[in-house]
């Protein structure tokens, strides 16, 4: 009723300047404005609720997405970390190792895991690389299981520690960590995280 109220003032209007000749361009003027606020009171009352139902599952996508790139990237962090404190472990400790009675990588990996309370540890795979010397043949001991492959009879437990060599070489950590992204309670892909540190054996 409101509406058809303002339509019909705004033709009444109309009719009355009809007659008005000597005063006929001031009343178009007024019966323009008066028309455009009839048709702008004339939107449909729904409408509000159907643009909330637009925007608001757009803003949760971009929301929910967001916060998961967050805690992705805070990941990558807890990870670039370990992979730090686990090649310094290597290169500071190397001459407190002793040959087939102690397994660095291991030791290392309980360092990396140390580091990044935040993180699955059986989901980070190592790959620690251990250079002797400048020039040196690089040895590699890899574990896709956590800490598992860096066992008791592991080959890194067996000669990791002559692989080091006494000093001068190089020891690369580098970590790799799943994170699943959500958005909105959908799962679009796995990004594998991947961090790497090389330090100077002591």
């Amino acid at each position: 009723m409101k509406n058809e109220h303002r339509v019909f003032g705004w033709r009444t209007r109309f009719a009355q300047c009809a007659g008005r000749s000597s005063a006929r361009m001031g009343c178009k003027a007024g019966l323009t404005i008066a028309r455009l606020r009839a048709l702008a009171g004339g939107r449909n009352e729904g409408s509000a609720l159907v643009e909330m139902a637009v925007v608001v599952p757009l803003m949760m996508v971009m929301i929910t997405g967001m916060c998961s790139m967050g805690l992705s990237l805070n990941s990558y962090l807890a990870l670039s970390h370990a992979a730090d404190v686990g090649a310094r472990y290597l290169a500071i400790t190397q001459g407190n190792f002793a040959n087939g009675a102690t397994n660095p990588c291991a030791m290392t990996a309980t360092q990396i895991q140390t580091a990044a309370p935040t993180l699955v540890a059986s989901k980070i795979t190592y790959s620690i690389a251990l250079t002797p010397t400048a020039a040196g043949t690089t040895t590699t001991f890899t574990s896709s299981n956590g800490t598992g492959s860096f066992g008791s009879g592991s080959s890194c437990g067996t000669s990791g520690t002559a692989d080091m060599g006494s000093g001068g070489g190089t020891v690369s950590v580098t970590l790799t960590y799943p994170v699943q992204l959500l958005i909105f309670g959908w799962s679009p892909a796995t990004l594998n995280l991947q961090a790497a540190t090389t330090e100077i054996i002591q």
